[in-house]
């Protein structure tokens, strides 16, 4: 577990979304993001460690396709992803599941 991960998190959560933004409320990534930032760990089985790898992914490529007006939902977009592969690399560190 990294305090200064959590913490990150945390901050992170505590920002308001883009209004340009198509946000989903209790998306599987927000989900993962508060609680890692609540429990400083998560499980992550196979299945749910592919579906966080493909949130980052999908978080990216829409950050790189946004217009240059759209910088403040692509900069949260990509931060979100930097994050979410933040997670899912300590967690492999430590063994998913233990």
């Amino acid at each position: 577990m990294s305090s200064e991960l959590k913490a990150r998190i945390a901050a992170f959560l505590a920002r308001p979304v883009p209004k340009s933004l198509a946000y989903i409320r209790g998306s599987f990534a927000e989900s993962l993001l508060a609680r890692y930032a609540e429990r400083g760990g998560i499980d992550l089985d196979p299945e749910a460690a592919e579906i966080l790898d493909l949130c980052v992914r999908d978080s990216l490529a829409t950050a790189s396709a946004m217009p240059q007006s759209s910088l403040e939902a692509a900069t949260y977009l990509r931060e979100s992803a930097e994050l979410l592969a933040a997670v899912a690399s300590e967690e492999e560190r430590h063994g998913a599941g233990s």
